[in-house]
Formats: structure tokens, C-alpha cells, sequence
């Protein structure tokens, strides 16, 4: 999976309009493994949750999401 996501940061940094379905994708592996991951991937832990609050203007904005997002990933590019 860290292979994965350090795909996924090059993506990204090309492509941040795709972020939430990332972020989706990344909720899913989080859940597939009951809710327990490594320490260094906690960073996912309701990370779809944050994208949605974001674009609602619930709680913070897409762009600081995305930002924070790709400075999680950047550690397995």
C-alpha cells in the first residue's frame, strides 16, 4: 500500500482536482482493515470525512485538504 500511495502523490501533485476520490479510496483501505493500520498511515483514519466537510464549507477548505493530503503521502514517494 505505501507503493500505492506514493503513486498517488505523483498523481495527485499533477492532478489535484482528483483528491476526493483519493481520499475515498484511501477510506476504503483504512476500513478493509478493520480500522487498524500502521502508525505512519493514521493520516487516514476519517480522511473522506475531511473532504466532504471541506467541500460544504462545513470545516476548512479543498485546496488546505489537498495540501495537507499530498504532505501525508510525499513521505512514500
Amino acid at each position: 500500500m505505501r507503493i500505492v500511495m506514493g503513486r498517488i502523490y505523483h498523481v495527485l501533485k499533477l492532478h489535484p482536482e482528483r483528491a476526493q476520490r483519493f481520499t475515498r479510496f484511501l477510506e476504503g483501505f483504512w476500513i478493509q482493515q478493520d480500522y487498524d493500520v500502521p502508525k505512519d498511515m493514521d493520516f487516514l483514519c476519517g480522511i473522506d470525512d475531511e473532504f466532504a466537510l471541506a467541500q460544504q464549507g462545513i470545516y476548512g477548505n479543498v485546496e488546505e485538504a489537498t495540501k495537507s493530503l499530498l504532505k501525508d503521502l510525499s513521505k512514500y514517494q
